[in-house]
């Protein structure tokens, strides 16, 4: 019985919950504000949500979305209420804006809306990296 305690204690520590900072903001950085993105040092009239290092978490987590339903942009602890999913996979309403990202030139990582985002945000969507084990 305590091998079996041992073994589910070991595999609760290796799928580590995502962070903000080691897993998200890293993505967000390289594919919304690199190479010109909208997100970042040259963004176009449209945009006003700043994806950088250092503005990204509290342009999003408990902010309300500019477009669309009165929905936050990230809702912790609530993927499906949060702005930034319906943005990264869809479906939008027409008053919602465009899907992103909007080309082809820094798509998202396969998955990582399902596997790091909504895990992330229905965590609690905290900023701070995981404590050292």
């Amino acid at each position: 019985m305590l091998a079996l305690v041992w073994v589910a204690g070991c595999s609760a520590d290796a799928a580590e919950a995502p962070t903000f900072q080691r897993d998200i903001a890293p993505v967000l950085e390289e594919r919304c504000t690199a190479r010109g993105g909208c997100h970042g040092d040259e963004p176009t009239q449209e945009v006003t949500l700043d994806l950088r290092a250092g503005a990204a978490y509290r342009e999003l987590v408990g902010v309300t979305a500019e477009l669309g339903a009165p929905l936050l942009r990230v809702a912790p602890g609530n993927a499906r209420a949060s702005m930034l999913v319906r943005k990264l996979s869809g479906p939008l309403a027409r008053d919602e804006g465009s899907a992103m990202p909007s080309d082809d030139v820094a798509p998202l990582p396969a998955h990582f809306v399902d596997d790091m985002l909504v895990p992330w945000i229905n965590a609690g969507a905290t900023e701070a990296t995981a404590p050292a084990r």
